[in-house]
């Protein structure tokens, strides 16, 4: 009897806690970009820029980072340079605390991130 209730207690304590994974398709870094540097949009709509967001390669890994939500799909890795895009992503969060899993393919980085409930 106390092997059977030790065994559904376990069982409820992976049920309560759960975690929800999402796709990593970029890493990318923050580069500045000088004053009067402007983009148009694939809706040609004209902004000045004040950074630029290009793909880096980071080492692979399992990193315990803090991540804010920029617009959706897009999370800064807090206290650094680093964003990620995610897919299909709708967790809101600030500086909220993830596992980001790392895995580089073809000269890009990408994975998982792993928010904890």
């Amino acid at each position: 009897m106390k092997k059977l209730f030790l065994i559904l207690t376990l069982l409820a304590s992976c049920i309560c806690y759960a975690a929800d994974k999402y796709d990593v398709e970029y890493v990318l870094v923050k580069q500045d970009v000088e004053d009067g540097t402007y983009s148009i949009s694939s809706m040609n709509d004209v902004a000045e820029m004040e950074y630029i967001l290009t793909p880096t390669r980071v080492d692979e890994g399992k990193y315990t980072v803090n991540i804010t939500r920029i617009e959706s799909n897009v999370y800064r890795i807090d206290g650094t340079d680093l964003y990620i895009v995610t897919k299909y992503c709708y967790e809101y969060c600030y500086s909220e605390e993830v596992l980001l899993i790392i895995e580089n393919f073809g000269g890009r980085s990408r994975g998982e991130v792993v928010f904890y409930n």
